[in-house]
């Protein structure tokens, strides 16, 4: 049917497993470890308690591909006002409390937390969070400050192991790797650019016929960039990216 898309993913919530970083006047950070996809709710005790001008960093230590964060506010005092937070998303802590661009997502940005709801944001790879209060007088009860994790189910047939534990380290990487860069399409990157690259895909096609064959990802992933093709003329515009589309054909296919 067409304007409507079914995407086959299954959605995991993640607590933070660390507090990097928080400012003088923060408190009950470590609540934030025990809550993850909670439904708001006023009747449960305080979670983190952010002061006006308040900081903190949070980190997410985990191979499961990143996309997003969903912040639940409580009961902050019986004031229903909503309150201004600055959300920034980085690789590493210096990029989390620096200035994140804004190129292919949003890794920088302003937010407005409703009283007693849930908020959502991201669509990006990550690994930490900084979370500021805006706000000049009101000290913020997060109930949960979660990661939201995009997974595409496949079944995986194929497997590498050898008695050199740094080479087994290094395969154990790319898969995760792999892995965070469908969704659902095979992007080139879970960050930037998030898009669909012919010359990138060729390459990940061959690596998801090793691991799973044939991953639902790959004919979507064609197809999209063969729709592209025919509004301009060339595959992403690269005439040598056009041939990869045959070559990737050919690889699909041959497993």
């Amino acid at each position: 049917m067409a304007g409507f898309y079914e995407e086959e993913r299954k959605v995991y919530y993640l607590a933070p497993t660390a507090v990097t970083w928080q400012s003088r006047g923060v408190k009950n950070a470590a609540r934030l470890f025990d809550v993850a996809g909670e439904n708001a709710t006023i009747w449960r005790r305080p979670g983190l308690q952010l002061p006006p001008g308040g900081r903190i960093v949070l980190e997410y230590d985990t191979e499961l591909p990143l996309q997003g964060i969903r912040i639940s506010r409580g009961f902050d005092n019986a004031d229903p006002r909503p309150v201004q937070v600055r959300v920034r998303l980085g690789e590493s802590v210096s990029e989390a409390i620096g200035e994140p661009n804004n190129d292919h997502s949003m890794h920088d940005q302003l937010l407005s937390l409703s009283a007693m709801g849930v908020s959502r944001i991201g669509n990006t790879g990550f690994r930490f969070l900084c979370l500021d209060n805006l706000d000049s007088e009101i000290v913020l009860n997060i109930r949960e400050c979660s990661a939201e994790a995009w997974v595409h189910p496949a079944k995986s047939t194929g497997y590498f192991e050898c008695s050199d534990e740094t080479l087994n380290q290094i395969y154990h990487a790319c898969v995760a790797t792999l892995n965070k860069c469908i969704s659902p399409l095979l992007l080139d990157g879970t960050k930037r650019d998030r898009l669909v690259w012919m010359g990138d895909l060729y390459n990940e096609i061959r690596a998801c016929g090793v691991l799973f064959q044939r991953h639902s990802a790959i004919p979507k992933s064609l197809d999209f960039v063969a729709e592209e093709a025919l509004e301009n003329g060339f595959f992403n515009g690269i005439p040598s990216y056009t041939a990869y589309w045959f070559l990737a054909q050919r690889e699909y296919y041959h497993t």
